[in-house]
């Protein structure tokens, strides 16, 4: 089990991202949609019209050279293993062509084992690179007549402590319905949603990691997206353990020695 991770997002507008499929993108669902930090709005390509595997490509132009060492396409509705392709060029090579950019990740999609809504998510982690142009190809197997959607392809950097997360984090379920007594003794329901959470507590910081973090939480407070990995080992679940989502308590740091802090974070995740 490795540590856990909390992801500093990189941002990007509309004009910023590109798509293309060997099987077309549906022209209902760009991939500028993919800007919109909502999950359910997706990018999603036309039905396959043969079996096989097929290569998605996402283009984000970060606008100047921006260091990223992760990339986290999510919110995908896959049920089955595939492949991740991450390039990476800088502003002076001067677009995306992969033939004079370096290929910073390849490696399979992590697997998913029992996930809601049958999610998958695909998380690539490599050395940082300070790059512009990001190209993100996603290669996966599909049936004809099946389409494939992505709803959150994210770009950042990770922080990572010396520390993992306390023993005692742990998930739990806000549930947005309506249930009722009715007069006659009977229970009405009306189905809200569902939405996870997941608390944990990072002590024995250092003053420089804590550094890191205060640096992001002044940053992104709790109205701007995060992505907080219990565990980014490619084992099975990796997608349970990914949380994307608004940050919604955040304790006052703790001084418990003179050199270790702890600090206490809750995140309510976008579904």
């Amino acid at each position: 089990m490795s540590n856990g991770q909390i992801i500093r997002l990189i941002p990007y507008g509309a004009s910023q991202v590109t798509g293309d499929s060997t099987d077309g993108v549906n022209t209902n669902f760009p991939a500028v949609n993919l800007a919109d930090p909502q999950p359910k709005t997706v990018f999603r390509s036309l039905a396959a019209v043969a079996a096989g595997g097929k290569i998605h490509s996402i283009y984000v132009d970060l606008g100047a050279d921006t260091p990223i060492d992760t990339v986290a396409a999510m919110f995908m509705d896959l049920d089955q293993s595939g492949l991740i392709y991450v390039y990476a060029t800088t502003s002076a090579s001067g677009g995306f062509s992969t033939a004079i950019g370096a290929r910073v990740y390849a490696g399979d999609f992590a697997p998913s084992g029992i996930t809601r809504e049958s999610r998958q998510f695909a998380l690539a982690q490599f050395t940082s690179v300070s790059r512009r142009y990001i190209v993100v190809q996603l290669v996966i197997a599909r049936a004809i007549g099946e389409t494939m959607q992505i709803g959150i392809c994210a770009l950042g950097q990770r922080i990572a402590q010396a520390s993992n997360f306390e023993l005692g984090s742990g998930r739990k379920v806000e549930d947005q319905s309506i249930v009722r007594t009715l007069p006659g003794g009977e229970t009405a329901i009306e189905r809200g949603g569902r939405t996870p959470l997941w608390r944990a507590t990072w002590s024995n910081l250092s003053e420089s990691e804590l550094a890191n973090i205060w640096s992001l939480l002044v940053e992104i407070g709790t109205s701007a997206p995060v992505l907080l990995i219990e565990d980014p080992d490619r084992t099975t679940g990796l997608s349970e353990r990914m949380h994307y989502g608004l940050l919604t308590s955040l304790d006052f740091t703790e001084r418990v020695q003179f050199d270790k802090q702890r600090i206490d974070i809750t995140i309510r995740e976008m579904v």
